[in-house]
């Protein structure tokens, strides 16, 4: 099957070899490392892992060191994420930085542009979905802080919520946009949205770590039974 979608696979660093080399058969185009939800966060043993990972998916990585606030696992201090940001940020191709870590934002955009690595900048909302204006708002801010990607994940209350954030990803179809409305309802966002222009969605191997997220055998099947892999990002 050929794959159109753009799928970042999440996960940890407990991923096996043989999972890890047929990942980009099962349509995964990128791979995002989650610092945060890491058992140990030397630097020798997160770099080992980084490493490890692109070597047998042979795929692009993108690193995340989420904050306890936008849904971090483990609560690890702003000197040492910054301090990990800038030991990981040369070995990868992507990093995400949240709006909200004002401490650090420029600091890791900057040291990321300075070594060729693209920056997503993200908003997190596990309890609603902001009003339209604040929406824009964040948007634009994401865009003052020189992000190459915006990524926005908000709860989904309703349908109504779901369709909000449809009309702001068609909106901004083109100036590189990650949205998700998270939770039961949106859920089938994780679909939708690639059509709508959103750039990626993100999956799991077996465990969701976000609310709403589907498991990657159940993505893909999905994309076949629906015939939607060869109509998301056509363009």
């Amino acid at each position: 099957m050929n794959y159109f979608t753009r799928i970042i696979l999440v996960t940890d660093e407990f991923i096996s070899d043989s999972t890890l080399k047929s990942l980009s058969s099962r349509g995964v185009s990128l791979i995002e490392l989650r610092v945060d939800q890491c058992r140990r966060h030397d630097k020798e043993y997160l770099a080992f892992h980084a490493q490890r990972i692109q070597q047998f998916s042979c795929l692009p990585l993108l690193i995340t060191i989420r904050s306890r606030k936008e849904g971090g696992k483990n609560l690890i201090s702003g000197e040492k994420r910054l301090e990990l940001f800038q030991s990981l940020i040369p070995q990868v191709q992507f990093v995400d930085v949240e709006l909200s870590s004002t401490d650090m934002i420029n600091q890791v955009v900057s040291f990321a542009r300075q070594h060729g690595v693209k920056t997503i900048v993200s908003f997190h909302d596990f309890k609603q979905t902001p009003p339209d204006q604040r929406l824009e708002n964040i948007f634009h801010l994401a865009k003052q802080k020189k992000a190459d990607i915006i990524k926005l994940a908000v709860h989904a209350e309703s349908l109504k919520d779901v369709q909000r954030l449809l009309v702001f990803t068609l909106k901004h179809r083109t100036q590189s946009v990650i949205t998700i409305s998270m939770g039961r309802i949106g859920a089938l966002s994780r679909l939708l949205f690639p059509l709508a222009g959103s750039l990626f969605t993100y999956t799991s191997l077996k465990e969701s770590l976000a609310p709403g997220q589907i498991p990657l055998q159940n993505f893909t099947r999905l994309l076949y039974e629906l015939d939607l892999n060869g109509r998301m990002h056509s363009k």
